[in-house]
């Protein structure tokens, strides 16, 4: 092989390799001036050491980024997280350590994610962000998200400044009409109960199936546990008609611990009424 066919190949491995997304970033619900909830999927090339941390960008907030907590998904790892230029616990890193590496990068629209248990290289890991900003009104798709890790001494491990846009949709003015039929008020730590809701349908589903999508607020969450059913309406006993019937469960994924998808084997036309219950919903500490 040539000298220039060697540095070729040396070229696209190092593009190939690194900090990486594995599928395309999720923001639930992705209509501006709503709660901002990231599902971020990756995997590293180099394990991330306990005590060390994920640095998450997203510079087109007009505001400062301030997390409410962040989870990585399906692991015990625990982790902790705030804004990097005004930190809410003692960081061991700063922005001076990023902004040696990344002068542009504006730190109050930066998320520190600091990790207590390492992280494996080649592993895929889903990191959830859930922040206290609702999504801005810039009605395009976004610019890129940004990720690095970082060292508990400021050592930039892996970069990747194209890791994913998401798509800012407009807000959504019809509104579907949903009723909470039971109080989650008595919750406390390590306790669970049943999320009951009553959906009713204000504009009609254009395909043969219907998706609902659930998000609840930290400190409540979904689990392996959240089994869904559902039942007739409220209104079945005095009309009961087809309207008012429980429809059929095709299929359901717990996506995060504060995301819960439910297709239902059915085309909802306007009017229609019915009772979603999800087993087992947690309550976590409040850290």
């Amino acid at each position: 092989m040539s000298t220039v066919g060697y540095l070729l190949l040396l070229a696209s491995a190092w593009l190939v390799a690194g900090l990486a997304p594995t599928r395309d970033i999720l923001l639930y619900p992705n209509t501006e001036n709503s709660p901002s909830l990231f599902l971020i999927s990756f995997t590293l090339d180099k394990a991330l050491p306990a005590n060390s941390y994920i640095l998450v960008a997203l510079d087109w907030y007009t505001t400062d980024v301030t997390p409410r907590n962040c989870i990585l998904v399906n692991t015990s790892i625990v982790t902790s997280c705030t804004n990097l230029a005004s930190p809410t616990f003692t960081l061991t890193i700063s922005a001076s350590n990023l902004a040696s590496f990344n002068s542009k990068l504006a730190s109050n629209k930066v998320i520190a994610v600091q990790v207590g248990s390492s992280l494996s290289a080649n592993t895929a890991y889903s990191l959830q962000l859930h922040l206290y900003n609702v999504v801005p009104s810039i009605e395009k798709i976004s610019p890129s998200v940004e990720m690095y890790t970082m060292s508990a001494n400021g050592l930039i491990y892996e970069e990747n400044p194209n890791m994913g846009a998401v798509i800012n949709s407009k807000p959504i003015t019809n509104l579907m009409a949903v009723s909470i039929l039971n109080s989650l008020a008595a919750n406390y730590p390590g306790s669970s109960s049943a999320l009951s809701a009553e959906v009713t349908i204000t504009r009609p589903v254009t395909t043969t199936l219907s998706t609902l999508i659930f998000t609840v607020q930290y400190p409540f969450s979904f689990s392996v546990g959240s089994i869904p059913t559902t039942t007739q309406s409220s209104s079945y006993a005095t009309s009961p008609i087809s309207l008012y019937s429980a429809p059929t469960i095709y299929s359901y994924e717990v996506v995060s611990p504060n995301v819960f998808v439910l297709i239902l084997n059915e085309q909802f036309t306007v009017g229609r009424k019915f009772i979603v219950q999800v087993r087992s919903l947690g309550f976590r500490s409040v850290r």
